[in-house]
């Protein structure tokens, strides 16, 4: 993150937040594992037993389909760990979601 000021860090991280939750790609058949009510929604969609809004192509795949490309690589290895809390940084994303309900919860990614 050198060379990026927390302010930039904090926007990409709101933008990639924003992009995130319009995509609403999660594997079809993942409710049991996320708990996500609306994966179950469309679940049932699929199946036919409710009437609604087809999900789009990318929506539609179960969790066997979908394979992560940095997944047992050596560039994947990062995966494995959590990095450090940078008080600075917590205390600026703090800041931007002070009412953030515990049951939400955010991603940064260091491009």
């Amino acid at each position: 993150m050198e060379g990026l000021s927390t302010r930039k860090i904090l926007w990409l991280a709101f933008m990639s937040i924003v992009t995130l939750t319009q995509i609403k790609a999660y594997p079809i058949d993942g409710y049991g594992i996320t708990g996500i009510r609306r994966l179950m929604y469309l679940e049932l969609i699929l199946k036919g037993e409710i009437k609604g809004s087809m999900p789009i192509s990318g929506a539609q795949k179960e969790l066997r389909e979908i394979k992560l490309s940095l997944f047992d690589t050596s560039k994947g290895d990062s995966l494995s760990t959590i990095p450090s809390i940078d008080p600075a940084l917590q205390k600026s994303i703090n800041a931007l979601f002070p009412n953030l309900d515990e049951s939400y919860s955010i991603s940064l990614l260091d491009i």
